[in-house]
C-alpha cells in the first residue's frame, strides 16, 4: 500500500517537475529510490528476506518526501542523505543476491557430501549458516560458507585417511593372520596353561599388593590425623570448622581401610589353604595313614629293645 502510495506521489512529483522544474538533486533521489525498490522486489522474488532493507527503504523514502516538501516550499532541502541510503540498501542487496547463490551451491555440496562422508559433526556449522541468511546477516553468512568450505574439506581429508588406514590394516592383520595362524594358535594355548598354572599365584600375589597398599594409605593417614592434631592444638594454624572437617574425612578414610583389610586377609588365607590342600593331594590319606603304622611300629620295636 505504501509503495503505491509512493509511486503515486513520486508520478505527480514528475508531472509537477515539467511544470516547476524540480532540482536535478530530487529527480536524481527519486531514481535512485525507484532503483532501491526494484532490487528489492526482486529479492523477493527470489525468496530472499527483505525486512531489513524494507525497513531502510521506507524510511528512505519518508525522508524524501519531506526534503521535497521543503523544496516544494522553497525553503532549503538536502537529498544528500537519500543517496547515501540507497547506496547502503543497494550494498545490501547485492551482498544478499551473492550469499543466496552460494549458499544454494554450498547446500547442493553438503548435502551431496553427506551421501559418502558421516558429516554430523558440521551439524552446527550449518545450522549457524542457516540462521544468519534467515536474520538477513548476509555479510555473515558469506563468512560463514567460506569457513563451512573449509571445515567440510578437512571432515573430507580425514575421513578419507581414516578409511584408506582402516582398509590397509584390515588388510595387514587379514594376511599376518593368514600366514601365522598356526604359530598364534600355539603362543594363545601357551599362554592359556601358563595363567592356568600361575593364576592363584597371581592372585595372591595382587591381594599382598593391595593389602600393602592399605597400609601404606593408613599410615599416610595417621600421620596426616597427627599433623591435622598439631596444627590445631599446638599452633593454633587452623579453626574449629576445618579441623572438625578433616578430621572427620580422614577418620572415615581409615574406617574404609579397616573394613577392607579383614576381606583382603580373608582372600589371602584361603588362597593359603587352597594351596596347602593341593599339596596334600601329591600324599593321599591312605599313604598317610601307612606312615603313621610305620613310624608307631618302629616305635614299639625300639621300646622293646630297651626292655
Amino acid at each position: 500500500m505504501k509503495s503505491k502510495i509512493f509511486f503515486a506521489v513520486l508520478i505527480s512529483i514528475i508531472l509537477i517537475s515539467i511544470v516547476s522544474s524540480l532540482s536535478d538533486e530530487s529527480i536524481n533521489a527519486s531514481l535512485q529510490i525507484e532503483k532501491s525498490t526494484n532490487l528489492t522486489n526482486s529479492m523477493a522474488e527470489r525468496g530472499i528476506p527483505t525486512t531489513r532493507v524494507n525497513e531502510s527503504l521506507q524510511e528512505t523514502k519518508q525522508i524524501y518526501l519531506g526534503q521535497l516538501a521543503l523544496e516544494m516550499s522553497y525553503k532549503k532541502y538536502d537529498y544528500s542523505m537519500i543517496l547515501e541510503r540507497t547506496n547502503s540498501i543497494n550494498l545490501i542487496t547485492e551482498t544478499a543476491f551473492k550469499a543466496f547463490d552460494e549458499f544454494r551451491v554450498f547446500n547442493e555440496t553438503y548435502f551431496e557430501a553427506s551421501k559418502e562422508i558421516d558429516i554430523s559433526a558440521m551439524q552446527g556449522d550449518y545450522e549457524k549458516i542457516l540462521t544468519s541468511f534467515n536474520e538477513e546477516r548476509f555479510e555473515e553468512t558469506l563468512t560463514l560458507i567460506n569457513a563451512g568450505y573449509d571445515k567440510l574439506s578437512e571432515t573430507q581429508s580425514k575421513q578419507t585417511s581414516v578409511n584408506l588406514f582402516y582398509n590397509t590394516t584390515s588388510r595387514t592383520i587379514k594376511n599376518f593372520f593368514k600366514n601365522n595362524w598356526i604359530k598364534i594358535l600355539i603362543i594363545s594355548i601357551l599362554v592359556l596353561i601358563l595363567f592356568l598354572i600361575f593364576r592363584r599365584a597371581l592372585t595372591k600375589y595382587i591381594v599382598h599388593l593391595k593389602l600393602n597398599e592399605l597400609t601404606r594409605r593408613k599410615q599416610v593417614l595417621n600421620d596426616l590425623i597427627k599433623k591435622l592434631q598439631n596444627d590445631y592444638f599446638e599452633k593454633n594454624l587452623i579453626s574449629q570448622e576445618e579441623y572438625t572437617i578433616k578430621l572427620n574425612k580422614f577418620t572415615e578414610m581409615l574406617r574404609d581401610i579397616a573394613r577392607e583389610v579383614p576381606l583382603l586377609r580373608e582372600e589371602a588365607m584361603k588362597l593359603t589353604e587352597d594351596e596347602n590342600e593341593k599339596r596334600g593331594e601329591i600324599f593321599p590319606d591312605e599313604l598317610i595313614k601307612k606312615m603313621t603304622i610305620k613310624k608307631a611300629s618302629v616305635k614299639i620295636k625300639k621300646s622293646r629293645k630297651r626292655k
